[in-house]
């Protein structure tokens, strides 16, 4: 029941105000991949304008073109439910976990408390596959816990068998997860049985070879031109790198704040209950996984952001400080509601001063019951909150310049008379598919200066990328496209 009411409450607080944003990051171009895989009945080879892409297993982009399919289109909000149900399932998960260990107030603050983190209202419900994996390895550790904690096979395999769905939507991803079970289970007393381990792993690594030996079994034309997965791991490091490792921890902390700051308290305390302990050992075991990689972002940090929440909420729930806890979140939100006004003045419509007066009224009644129901306090939070940044946020970020429409104007006067066009590492659909110009993308630009010295010619190039000693041979740049704060150059055939 509370894990239901926490899904419930989350849908509907996130579903108003899911197309408001327009495509962001890779959106758009996860979402053309699901189409293309639909228009050529074939999900076991992905393709991105009839290129190849083997970066990622296909289960993410079957589950997005199913959900699509039964949207009726294609737009931000339609392509964003997938994520949106992820969430909901995410949430839904912690606060059964929560329940059954701390209560149904603990499972709902935890719930709650996920869908009020930084990183959740920002990115919770983007169109990308973060937070569909998020839901399976939430899931899966979940599962890991619950058969170390009753000591059933059963649970294991359910584990197991939700890793493999997640092995088959990240690939290689999947390792930092097997690090979290691992590091989990080592804090607990005991040792899992052999049994149990096995009915964990086994799916896992089914899951890891499944999608590669499918595609070994292929004819090579098939395959060819084929955009795989970087060497970035090892070969990628650089100074920026390094300080992107240095400050990977921090950036977990903060993205699932405020919940992260009690997960932190007294780490080293005796009496930690057993859960709490597995959840936060999972969470440094997954950390220290990817800390090798020489390629980082937040989203990495996606799965295991619920289980740092859901141990904060333990660790508050055991110190009885949770009411005190969400009286602060209350007296924020005034604040938040307070600041944000003059901040945002010029581009604040009737919607979004409605959002700010219903945030600082949540945040006075959060103040107000946070003493005798503070899971309640926070669910009254929820809308104003996601409101923040979809009806507040969002049109400021526009106002600054973040809008496509310029961008595609400047494009269609860069490649006036084009009919076909050569895109290098710029994976954003929403540019060039205005356009509606017959389009080939390629990820290394030696590929394509190749194919130019071999004879192949294209109306335009657009190249997303600043290394400028890539030229091609009988192309001359006619002007620069300011995009995403970069500057993309766009290239026309030299006059004969």
């Amino acid at each position: 029941m509370v894990a239901l009411l926490v899904a419930a409450l989350g849908v509907a607080a996130y579903l108003p105000g899911i197309g408001r944003q327009e495509w962001v990051g890779t959106e758009d171009f996860r979402v053309r991949i699901a189409a293309e895989c639909v228009e050529r009945g074939d999900f076991l080879v992905p393709t991105f304008y009839g290129r190849p892409i083997l970066t990622k297993p296909p289960l993410y982009y079957l589950a997005l073109a199913t959900v699509l399919d039964l949207a009726g289109g294609r737009s931000p909000a339609e392509a964003r439910l997938l994520s949106l149900l992820a969430l909901a399932a995410t949430a839904a998960a912690i606060a059964w976990v929560g329940a059954r260990r701390g209560g149904p107030r603990c499972g709902m603050v935890a719930g709650f408390g996920y869908l009020l983190a930084l990183n959740t209202i920002k990115n919770g419900v983007n169109a990308e596959i973060d937070p569909f994996y998020a839901a399976l390895a939430v899931a899966a550790l979940l599962a890991w816990w619950r058969s170390l904690d009753l000591d059933r096979t059963g649970w294991a395999l359910a584990a197991g068998l939700l890793g493999a769905a997640a092995a088959l939507t990240k690939g290689l991803a999947v390792l930092p997860l097997v690090a979290a079970g691992a590091a989990g289970a080592a804090v607990l007393p005991g040792r899992p049985r052999p049994r149990a381990a096995i009915a964990a792993l086994l799916p896992v690594a089914a899951g890891l070879l499944a999608w590669p030996l499918a595609l070994r079994a292929l004819p090579a034309e098939r395959l060819a031109g084929a955009i795989q997965e970087s060497e970035g791991f090892f070969s990628a490091w650089s100074g920026e790198s390094v300080i992107e490792t240095l400050l990977f921890p921090f950036a977990l902390v903060v993205a699932a704040l405020p919940f992260s700051l009690p997960a932190l308290l007294r780490l080293r305390a005796a009496g930690r209950p057993a859960l709490d302990r597995f959840l936060v050992a999972a969470v440094v075991g997954a950390v220290v996984a990817m800390l090798p990689s020489a390629t980082k972002a937040t989203r990495y940090l996606l799965p295991y952001l619920p289980l740092l929440v859901l141990a904060g909420v333990l660790r508050l729930e055991r110190f009885a400080a949770t009411s005190r806890f969400v009286a602060g979140l209350g007296a924020a939100a005034l604040v938040v509601a307070a600041a944000a006004v003059p901040v945002v003045r010029t581009t604040l419509d009737p919607v979004g001063a409605l959002v700010l007066a219903g945030l600082a009224l949540a945040g006075l009644a959060c103040w107000r019951l946070a003493a005798r129901r503070p899971e309640w306090a926070l669910a009254f939070l929820l809308v104003p909150a996601r409101g923040l940044f979809t009806q507040v946020y969002v049109p400021a970020w526009e106002a600054a310049g973040q809008r496509v429409e310029p961008a595609v104007e400047r494009l269609r006067q860069l490649t006036t008379g084009a009919r076909t066009l050569a895109v290098v590492r710029t994976e954003s659909p929403r540019l060039t598919d205005p356009l509606a110009l017959d389009t080939r993308f390629y990820w290394d630009p030696k590929d394509l200066r190749d194919e130019v010295e071999a004879g192949r010619r294209f109306d335009a190039i657009l190249v997303g990328i600043k290394r400028e000693e890539f030229e091609f041979p009988g192309y001359h740049e006619v002007g620069l496209l300011p995009f995403e704060g970069k500057h993309l150059r766009v290239l026309r055939p030299d006059r004969p």
